[in-house]
């Protein structure tokens, strides 16, 4: 019976495959670009730390503020 059903093939070429593979497929995509406009929307415009080399330095080397004793 399993060399029977070898022989046809694929589950996937049928009409029902087929369908349920593009369905899983766009869920995947639709996924992807809402995480995507996500990223967009809430990550990416936030302000980023300075990490250049003389910003660094200048952060180092700084002295702290002296708070006077209460």
């Amino acid at each position: 019976m399993s060399a029977a059903r070898n022989s046809a093939g694929s589950w996937f070429r049928t009409a029902d495959g087929r369908r349920l593979g593009l369905e899983i497929a766009l869920v995947i995509g639709a996924k992807i670009l809402l995480l995507y406009a996500l990223y967009v929307l809430f990550v990416a415009p936030q302000a980023r730390v300075d990490t250049s080399a003389a910003a660094l330095r200048a952060r180092l080397t700084e002295t702290p503020p002296v708070q006077a004793m209460p």
